[in-house]
């Protein structure tokens, strides 16, 4: 059941980062606004998720210094050449499911 819930929120997490690097907090922000209730989601999946995804090699995490001096994770496109290959071959994974 968690690979069913985590699922569709890679499609969101990766247009997020398609866009610009984001850190953790931000993007649980953006992905709250975005399904707004529709998905399952909980912020304990996020961080698990996002490691899934480093290892997946979809997507880069890094330690950043923030303004505040604290560092923060930030996560960027692994590679935008084939983020294309990688999102339709998701997308005819999930086509199964339903």
């Amino acid at each position: 059941m968690k690979t069913l819930i985590a699922e569709p929120h890679k499609s969101h997490i990766l247009r997020l980062l398609s866009e610009k690097e984001l850190s953790g907090y931000e993007i649980v922000k953006n992905l709250e606004k975005e399904i707004d209730g529709r998905l399952p989601w909980k912020h304990g999946n996020l961080y698990p998720l996002l490691k899934k995804m480093e290892k997946e090699k979809l997507i880069v995490g890094q330690w950043e210094k923030a303004g505040d001096g604290r560092s923060r994770r930030y996560y960027k496109l692994k590679s935008r050449k084939s983020l294309f290959d990688k999102i339709f071959r998701h997308w005819m994974n999930l086509k199964g499911w339903f």
